[in-house]
């Protein structure tokens, strides 16, 4: 890691394939948050849009954002549903889809990714390459 504020390496996520979601979100969050990072998480999402995905982050200097659902290595995305009333509700899958979309465009800094306990070198250098 490159910059000043991610100190030692001992905040380092790379190569560990055993973490539960919420250990690869806290640590990824946390060190989101050492290389420079905006980051927002919704703590309790029983009262949020179903399946928008748990990770925002912007970078305080660079033009990158990031999007990013966290999953176990065996996890699956939520597919969206119809209410009772005809209201389509999007699930994980649907926001990733759009979000990714979006990233696609070759004018967009928006990156999105799922991201599993087996994905840690890639969410390190992500967030310590600033996207690149």
């Amino acid at each position: 890691m490159s910059s000043d504020r991610t100190g030692d390496m001992s905040k380092s996520i790379k190569g560990e394939c055993k973490m539960s979601e919420r250990e690869l979100q806290g640590r990824t969050i946390e060190l989101a948050r050492l290389c420079g990072y905006y980051v927002y998480h919704t703590h309790d999402s029983r009262r949020s849009e179903p399946g928008f995905p748990d990770m925002i982050a912007v970078h305080e200097s660079r033009p990158v954002a990031i999007v990013a659902e966290f999953k176990s290595e065996t996890g699956k995305l939520t597919k969206g549903c119809t209410d009772q009333r005809g209201r389509y509700h999007p699930g994980q899958a649907d926001w990733l889809r759009r979000w990714h979309d979006i990233s696609t465009n070759p004018e967009s800094r928006i990156y999105t990714r799922l991201w599993r306990p087996g994905h840690t070198d890639e969410i390190e250098d992500m967030l310590t390459q600033g996207g690149r």
